[in-house]
């Protein structure tokens, strides 16, 4: 098991770009705190066109609780 960082998607207000229309919600990632990582899984979102399975890290949070979350939203550190 390794410690990691654990990231989320909030808005960014302060994007603005030419490619899209005004009042687009833009995204950033920002820190959602640290928990352990334990395995490597898939979860899957549903589309309009059916589903989109994608590789997910299996986290237990310092608090106890365990969630799924998408593999490029964590981080792994050097802490034990």
């Amino acid at each position: 098991m390794r410690a990691c960082n654990i990231f989320k998607y909030e808005p960014d207000k302060d994007a603005t770009s030419d490619l899209y229309p005004h009042g687009r919600t833009y995204l950033k990632r920002a820190p959602d705190g640290t928990g352990t990582f334990l395995a490597w899984g898939v979860d899957y979102q549903e589309c309009n066109d059916g589903v989109a399975s994608y590789t997910a890290a299996i986290i237990e949070r310092k608090d106890g609780s365990v969630e799924i979350v998408r593999a490029d939203m964590i981080q792994f550190t050097n802490e034990s």
